[in-house]
């Protein structure tokens, strides 16, 4: 879906690519890079997380800076040079 909030452009994406769904981290990151050759300069991506702080109830609003990957799968891993711009090698 595309179009216009307080006259900036906005696109907004639906649905979800897991890895643990199977897919590897190229597939997964696809939609990101894509946003990005298509001018995108901010992302705001939604999920469901918990916490271990007490004073947090469900629902609320958090931030999330930084995660621990658990998987061997890093969606940064590319070639060193793609269309989408340069990689790196892990």
């Amino acid at each position: 879906m595309y179009g216009k909030l307080a006259h900036i452009p906005v696109l907004a994406l639906q649905g979800r690519i897991h890895g643990y769904e199977g897919h590897d981290a190229a597939t997964v990151a696809f939609p990101v890079r894509a946003l990005g050759v298509l001018g995108a300069r901010a992302l705001v991506i939604t999920n469901a997380a918990g916490s271990c702080n007490p004073s947090f109830a469900p629902g609320d609003l958090m931030r999330i800076t930084d995660h621990i990957n658990f998987t061997v799968r890093n969606p940064l891993a590319a070639p060193t040079r793609n269309a989408s711009g340069p990689g790196f090698r892990i």
